[in-house]
């Protein structure tokens, strides 16, 4: 290796005798003014003008900057380049350029203004007219403090408070650190106006407080987190379309990607401004910082970045981290979303929010767990990815059981994590309620807690308790049990039953023998749910668990005569008595027998092979798709529904009801068969109070079905029906013996479309084999109807099916019409078949249905709307008896999460009797949101 010599160069002698070589120092492919490179002004080069060789333009700037120099307002290099001989000749010569930025620096107009700023510089003080203020003056016992600290300041580092930005600021710092003594400074007025002065230390000191207590996160922080993160999406989206094309290169619109970067921030809760402040070269910079083996071109107007052929494999082998580096990024992303989660001051939630519009859960926190699940790909528009059930449910699990600090525990004591109640989120609530509900198990809840997937089970009974004391306080007030969920200004109809817990057990140690009311509401337009106020807080108040007397209390009544006179009546008479086509009435059977084709040659279509319900479904329903109802549980009375008093009770308790949800309604009651006898007992002893003009009693369509079905298989009975059913393997003898009885509706009614569908196959195969063509099918039936006995019997069993299905279609369906039909049809064979009770009452109820138009023209209406069903869901085909939505709220009332173990606890039976509506209520409501 070479030594070098060192030597000491004189500097002061050398520097007088040290020329520049101009024409070394400038590059004429530069701007000729500043001699720097500019990406957004572009070169302006006189001597490319076709007019003539730039001599005017050039002879301009020349004469421009003579003037500055002459004002001392130029560089010493400009000085020395236009001080040369013959610089007009070189620019022309060399085709100089020029920014337009740095030319209109030297115009005229910009020349006047430094000759103006020089002449007020030139001017002294004492010639200047300035006026007088009390500013101006300063007294000799005044020392200016600062406004902050209260110190005075005798070197003149104070500043004035000059603009009002400064002063809301100031007003926002202390607000949020809530300092007393700052506060009461500004409230003298603003800073501008009492001439406020402070030192830039103190000023810095005051903002340096707000982020260390970080009460509040500044808003714009997390938007610039949000952006972050997205704009990490982005990379990583271009990353996999880059390395998973191997033939196409992908090219990328600047445009295309800011619009995918604004849609993510709004699906994130960005805020409108931080999603209109997107600029388009910042965003392309910080996508080429990440990426900077991407290229920038332009074509048009738009800005594409693309990447080269190799460009693939060095992205992928950029993105390949070491295990170090991989524990960095886990570790700083925690941190982030740490600070975000014990930053934020957490807003008051419900007793179950909204679940997808949870502002508990920090953005952050919530766009990483999106994007450990895989459902943040920016790429897609799906909206399933937008919104994840599961980012949010764990999202909300992480914030529940996040902690500052961990509990020191010794082996002795569990490691339970203690839960603030300001960091509930709804899921954990969710949880723990649904379960409880479900179950009423204690340990299940503690369980879950112990893993921190719910609250505690104490925390489940406060809620409760805490629900069903703001039921009793709602309830006392008003002086009538009715629920606040109930809307106003809706048809509203009322079920009642008998409710029996271990009812025959001979080891039962605990029995309840109730009555139970549901109230079901018939909106014809989507209504708002108005909740209860509950539902924005839990309130802890002191209200006995009690309900109004006028619920609570059941005045006796005398046995009523069996035995009342009949009534003439009017009304029309819609029976049908063509039994013959009662069975083809049902296009379903036609579809079924058209399987049946001659020899078999074609094959029917898949698509029409459906079943009885699904049928009906697909078919264009003749009315509007009506809204779903919706059904209230009212506390359960601990006195059985079968005697006159509990009747007439309930008929006073729905009255007060609807009076106070819709007045000028009359009541409609449903009840079983027994419950509707003592019912219309109840209107013919007591017509001024309960008259049929002021009351509607409604047979249950479910035990008219049930008892129907029964009907059936007693005229089956001993037709070798259930050695059939055994034989073909659909049913096993014992379950085809107790649908003979009418048990298990849905499997009965299911074996009972199996069997007509059989039959009518088997009827048409004999018709068409027939020798008889010249007849037509209902001729031909006619007649071996009346020729041959066991043919009689069978095409009987049809339209005992058929028209068991017709009733069934009429509920489905919500048409009350056919509904009617169907029961005329149905009534003469209660007497047929012996059925004691519904041959005495089923005639009484068709003929008040028939009389509804004339006593009660707006209940007729609104049963003509399909109001006298429940409609659970609003898809087609699919509204039930109201006795049937009745049995179903029952049925949650006697599982292991109803009042099973607390039957002989009187005040955990009320609390569970009143608050057990709508626990129910707010599970549901969660998960349909």
């Amino acid at each position: 290796m070479s030594k070098k010599r060192f030597s000491l160069v004189n500097a002061s002698e050398n520097f007088h005798n040290f020329q520049v070589n101009v024409d070394q120092v400038i590059n004429w492919d530069l701007c000729f003014i500043c001699q720097e490179e500019s990406s957004t002004s572009p070169l302006i080069c006189p001597g490319s003008s076709t007019s003539d060789d730039g001599t005017r333009g050039y002879s301009t700037v020349i004469d421009n900057l003579k003037n500055f120099k002459a004002i001392g307002k130029l560089s010493a290099w400009l000085k020395v380049r236009i001080d040369r001989e013959n610089v007009l000749q070189d620019l022309i010569q060399n085709k100089a350029k020029f920014h337009k930025s740095c030319r209109n620096s030297y115009d005229n107009y910009h020349f006047e203004r430094a000759c103006k700023r020089q002449r007020t510089e030139e001017c002294s003080e004492e010639s200047l007219l300035t006026p007088s203020t009390r500013s101006k003056f300063v007294a000799q016992n005044f020392i200016p403090t600062c406004f902050f600290c209260d110190e005075p300041d005798t070197a003149g580092n104070l500043c004035n408070a000059q603009t009002l930005g400064l002063d809301t600021r100031v007003r926002d710092a202390a607000t949020r650190l809530s300092d007393e003594k700052l506060l009461a400074k500004l409230s003298e007025g603003d800073l501008v106006a009492i001439e406020a002065r402070y030192h830039k230390s103190c000023l810095i000191a005051l903002y340096n407080r707000l982020c260390v207590t970080c009460l509040l996160l500044p808003a714009d922080f997390e938007n610039d987190i949000l952006y972050g993160i997205v704009v990490t999406e982005v990379v990583e989206y271009i990353r996999e379309c880059i390395t998973s094309s191997e033939d196409i290169t992908p090219v990328f619109k600047l445009r295309e990607i800011k619009t995918l970067v604004s849609n993510r921030l709004a699906e994130y809760n960005a805020s409108q401004e931080s999603i209109e402040r997107i600029h388009s070269t910042r965003l392309k910079e910080d996508i080429l910082k990440e990426l900077p083996d991407l290229s920038e071109a332009r074509h048009g107007r738009d800005v594409l970045l693309t990447a080269e052929n190799d460009v693939g494999a060095a992205i992928f082998n950029a993105c390949t981290l070491s295990g170090q580096s991989d524990g960095a990024c886990l570790a700083k992303a925690a941190r982030i979303v740490r600070k975000q989660l014990f930053a934020e001051s957490p807003q008051p939630v419900g007793i179950l929010e909204n679940f997808g519009e949870n502002s508990a859960v920090p953005s952050s926190l919530f766009c990483l767990i999106s994007m450990i699940l895989g459902h943040s790909d920016i790429g897609l528009e799906d909206e399933e990815h937008k919104k994840s059930k599961a980012a949010v449910a764990i999202s909300q699990l992480i914030r529940f059981n996040a902690v500052k600090k961990p509990r020191k525990c010794n082996n002795s004591t569990p490691d339970n994590t203690r839960h603030l109640r300001k960091y509930e989120t709804s899921f954990p609530l969710y949880t723990g309620l649904m379960l409880h509900s479900k179950t009423r198990k204690k340990g299940i809840v503690s369980a879950l807690a112990g893993y921190g997937m719910s609250v505690s089970y104490d925390r489940v009974q406060d809620i409760e308790l805490s629900v069903t004391k703001q039921l009793c306080k709602v309830f006392q007030e008003k002086g009538v049990v009715c629920p606040p969920t109930l809307k106003n200004g809706i048809f509203t109809t009322a079920a009642i039953d008998n409710i029996d817990h271990n009812p025959s057990s001979a080891t039962a140690t605990e029995a309840f023998h109730g009555t139970s009311i549901s109230i079901f509401q018939h909106p014809e337009e989507k209504h708002p749910d108005l909740g209860l106020l509950f539902d924005k807080g839990i309130e802890k108040i002191n209200v006995p668990i009690e309900l109004p007397e006028s619920y609570t209390t059941i005045f006796p009544a005398k046995t009523l005569p069996s035995q009342y006179p009949l009534q003439q009546v009017c009304a029309q008479d819609v029976t049908s008595n063509d039994q013959s086509k009662l069975f083809t009435a049902d296009e379903w059977l036609g579809n079924i027998s058209s399987f049946n084709n001659a020899g078999g040659m074609e094959t029917p279509d898949v698509n029409e092979r459906i079943s009885w319900s699904a049928f009906h479904a697909r078919r264009e329903q003749p009315s509007a798709v009506q809204q779903k109802s919706t059904s209230t549980l009212l506390p359960l009375l601990r006195e059985s529904v079968a005697s006159t008093a509990v009747v007439r009770h309930t008929m006073n308790i729905v009255n007060l009801v609807l009076q106070e949800v819709n007045p000028g309604q009359v009541s409609v009651l449903t009840g079983d068969q027994p419950v509707y006898a003592i019912g219309k007992q109840v209107q013919w002893h007591y017509p001024d109070n309960y008259g049929e003009d002021k009351l509607v009693m409604m047979m249950g369509s479910l035990h008219i079905e049930m008892n129907f079905l029964s009907a059936i298989g007693d005229w089956l009975e001993g037709s070798g029906w259930v050695e059939l059913l055994t034989k073909s393997s659909i049913n096993t003898p014992g379950r085809a013996e107790s649908m003979l009885r009418g048990n298990q509706v849905k499997r009965s009614r299911y074996v009972h479309q199996v069997s007509c569908a059989a039959l009518y196959i088997l009827l048409s195969d004999a018709y068409v084999e027939s020798a008889d063509q010249d007849m037509s099918f209902h001729q031909w039936v006619e007649d071996r109807r009346r020729s041959f006995v066991q043919f009689h019997y069978w095409l009987t069993i049809i339209e005992l099916e058929a028209l068991l299905l017709m009733f069934v279609r009429s509920l489905r369906e919500s048409n009350f019409q056919l509904f009617m039909n169907a029961l005329d049809e149905i009534a003469p064979w209660m007497f047929a078949l012996d059925h004691t009770h519904y041959s005495r009452w089923l005639p009484i109820f068709i003929q008040d249905m028939k009389m509804l138009e004339i006593k009660h023209p707006n209940i007729y209406n609104e049963f003509q709307k399909g109001h006298f069903t429940y409609k659970k869901t609003d898809r087609p085909f699919s509204s039930m008896a109201e006795d049937q939505a009745h049995e179903q709220n029952n049925k949650d009332v006697k599982t292991d999460g109803g009042a099973v173990g607390i039957l002989d606890n009187e005040s955990s039976l009320m609390k569970w009797m009143i608050g057990v509506p709508e626990i129910p209520r707010l599970v549901k409501d969660f998960n349909r949101k």
